[in-house]
């Protein structure tokens, strides 16, 4: 089981929010069938938060998501008047293809252009476009797994719609991920959204964890 979960949260409530969040994440990793758990926080914003977690099965994520520690996270987030909104997704791309053997270790340094460089980008795809939208984005992502400093490039398609998909990228630096954006794949990729009418929605990410 593949979840992303956005949460809007009043700027007021943020470090009530992440601290709230994070014994989730402790309680979560403890649980052997927990395979990854993480939150970003977008960077163009003082609102929104991602997260990001792989289950064994949709039936272990559910005993995740009915834990006593869980119905107390979201009873917190219902008396805070935090919203969010679950994503289930499927796996568009090759997990063997999108992993290299790069360390995925954080940077060290407060400044974001010392930091690794992670994006998310939504996608609305008119249904009729699909499958040619699926195979314009692999087509960008076979270079894309190319570039030096790539560690991580993926795309969900959001189970629950028949139009949404989420990606995901990791850059060693914003400069390396600035070089992916104006590439020449990149830049085809982008031509092709503008003709066929699919909308993106890019957000560059900071690590909670």
């Amino acid at each position: 089981a593949i979840i992303a979960t956005k949460y809007e949260v009043p700027p007021s409530m943020r470090n009530d929010f992440v601290d709230a969040w994070m014994k989730v994440q402790q309680r979560t990793m403890d649980e052997e069938t927990t395979q990854m758990y993480d939150m970003k926080k977008t960077m163009g914003d003082n609102v929104y938060f991602w997260t990001y977690g792989e289950w064994e099965s949709m039936e272990k994520f559910m005993d995740h998501f009915t834990a006593d520690y869980m119905t107390e996270f979201l009873g917190f987030l219902d008396e805070k008047d935090i919203m969010w909104h679950m994503y289930p997704l499927k796996n568009v791309t090759d997990n063997a293809a999108m992993h290299k053997e790069t360390s995925l270790s954080r940077k060290k340094g407060d400044d974001p252009r010392d930091m690794k460089a992670h994006v998310v980008i939504e996608y609305q795809v008119p249904p009729s476009k699909v499958g040619e939208f699926i195979d314009a984005w692999k087509d960008c992502a076979m270079d894309t797994w190319e570039e030096k400093d790539n560690s991580l490039y993926a795309l969900r398609k959001v189970a629950s719609m028949n139009h949404h998909f989420v990606a995901y990228g990791t850059w060693e630096s914003f400069d390396a991920y600035m070089d992916h954006f104006m590439s020449k794949h990149t830049r085809k990729l982008r031509r092709f959204l503008d003709d066929t009418n699919i909308m993106y929605f890019s957000d560059p990410l900071v690590s909670m964890t």
